[in-house]
């Protein structure tokens, strides 16, 4: 919430068409082509050469190296085929997300400050919505048994009480040898 305000005042500072991150990034690639060959194959397909040679389509918004489309921004190799083509509205080639004015519209709206649970209090008086606990239903069906492990599978001995003298022990009644 805090984070949102401040930069809702921030942006608000700016004055150029790109955020200013966006905007160096865009005098970086602006500077990198000077020394690159750029040939035209027509008005939107042009082709760079660098170490290697990269395809440009102005129309499409695409470039080889694939760095326009993922970023949705012209790399260096589409500002120099826009320089080339000598359209000086470079900006026309940048996605409107990159722009101040998206910026500004995206903090626009604040968000509603949520109390902690012990601060929490509601009116009666004024509130006609009480939160209840939910209802509690016994599932259908028969009710699972509780498992008993037997010994092997690493479950405990139990102790079995003798029904005939009361004491605890590994028989029962009907098993018992000791004489009466």
């Amino acid at each position: 919430m805090e984070n949102m305000a401040e930069r809702k005042v921030e942006c608000k500072k700016w004055n150029t068409v790109l955020c200013p991150p966006t905007e160096a990034l865009l005098k970086k690639f602006m500077d990198m082509w000077c020394h690159w060959s750029v040939s035209m194959s027509s008005e939107t397909l042009l082709e760079i050469h660098v170490e290697k040679s990269v395809a440009i389509d102005l129309e499409n918004g695409t470039c080889s190296c694939h760095q326009w489309q993922i970023n949705s921004f012209p790399c260096s190799h589409a500002l120099a085929a826009i320089q080339k083509v000598g359209d000086l509205h470079v900006y026309a080639y940048i996605e409107y997300f990159h722009t101040c004015q998206s910026y500004i519209e995206a903090y626009t709206h604040g968000i509603q400050p949520i109390p902690n649970i012990d601060k929490f209090y509601v009116d009666a008086a004024t509130s006609s919505v009480v939160v209840q606990p939910p209802l509690v239903r016994r599932p259908s069906g028969r009710p699972k048994s509780i498992w008993m492990k037997f010994v092997a599978e690493g479950g405990k001995r139990r102790a079995i009480k003798c029904g005939r003298y009361g004491q605890l022990g590994r028989h029962n009644k009907a098993t018992c040898t000791t004489p009466l």
